[in-house]
């Protein structure tokens, strides 16, 4: 039988886009081999040769991804230090990476540019800035270095300026970069990957990402005012046994920005008994009984009015709560 020669020819088209569909995908420097094989008969013989396996290192996508992870700016007063904003950088590559770090506190974007301070490290991982534990970052010293989708959680610390006003507000941006590179997506550093033996691709991030927080001057506080008025059985003022004190609780929040869970207590006065119906919210009355108003008498807490008005608006209506007792 004449010798029968086969060639298998392998072309292997790579996509590179859209880069931003990627996270950390396979690791990089994994080998993809593949070998093609082909069976055919010849007289009554089956034969079955396989080509030689066409081998594709896996080069490593370099991406990262910056979040301001504040619920929103950050309340301030004027001339406080150490204030931290909070940032959550992700490696959404699929090698390792080494990152620098910078800040700009000085944008002029808004009412003041906050003083810089420096940037941290979560050390202690429990994602609120504590000063004289969480350790500074230091330009050439302690740069992070990430592995594919682990991410680590960093605080921009600034100062507030004196003599600002309620309401005016600061920005401040935290930029990472890689350290392989970064430049336009798609660009190729030959040799940049894990290990200096394959390839590093610039992803949809282009290797470097800056975000930036916000800071709010807020002198935001709770005001309670508590008045009595006493009616005696024969329509005076005396205090004795069988008169009515009728008790004016003025709740205000002042400021910029909301406060929440807001939840008024008063302990019924010793010698004294709360009289059933009497408790009112502005002026419309609420149930002594836990139910859906806002209030309860000696249900939330012994012996005690309480009433729950949950989120309140710097700088709207006062909520007056009002209550009967009598003397013992």
């Amino acid at each position: 039988m004449k010798g029968i020669k086969f060639i298998a020819a392998l072309i292997l088209l790579i996509a590179i886009s859209p880069l931003s569909s990627w996270a950390a995908g396979t690791p990089a420097g994994t080998n993809i081999s593949n070998s093609a094989t082909v069976t055919y008969t010849v007289d009554t013989t089956d034969y079955s040769i396989t080509s030689l396996p066409a081998n594709i290192t896996v080069s490593e996508l370099i991406n990262i991804n910056l979040l301001w992870q504040d619920s929103g700016p950050v309340r301030v007063s004027s001339g406080d230090s150490g204030q931290a904003l909070t940032f959550l950088a992700a490696n959404s590559g699929n090698g390792s990476e080494t990152y620098d770090l910078s800040a700009n506190s000085a944008l002029g974007t808004a009412d003041f540019n906050p003083l810089l301070s420096g940037i941290y490290f979560d050390s202690n991982g429990n994602g609120t800035y504590d000063a004289g534990t969480d350790i500074q970052y230091v330009a050439g010293v302690n740069e992070p270095t990430l592995s594919p989708d682990a991410a680590i959680t960093l605080f921009l610390v600034n100062d507030i300026p004196p003599s600002l006003n309620d309401g005016d507000s600061g920005d401040s941006e935290l930029t990472i970069t890689s350290q392989t590179g970064s430049g336009p997506v798609g660009t190729i550093i030959a040799n940049g990957g894990d290990g200096g033996l394959i390839d590093a691709v610039i992803g949809a991030s282009g290797g470097r990402a800056t975000t930036r927080g916000s800071y709010i001057v807020s002198t935001l506080d709770v005001v309670i005012n508590k008045s009595a008025v006493v009616t005696d059985l024969s329509g005076g003022s005396t205090a004795m046994t069988g008169s009515t004190i009728s008790y004016t609780l003025s709740v205000s929040v002042t400021g910029t920005g909301t406060v929440t869970g807001l939840v008024i207590n008063d302990l019924i006065p010793a010698n004294t008994s709360y009289k059933a119906n009497t408790l009112r919210l502005n002026g419309s009355a609420l149930s002594d009984a836990a139910d859906s108003d806002a209030g309860d008498v000696g249900i939330s807490a012994a012996n005690t009015v309480t009433v729950t008005l949950g989120n309140v608006t710097g700088g709207s209506a006062a909520q007056d709560i009002t209550f009967d007792v009598t003397i013992n």
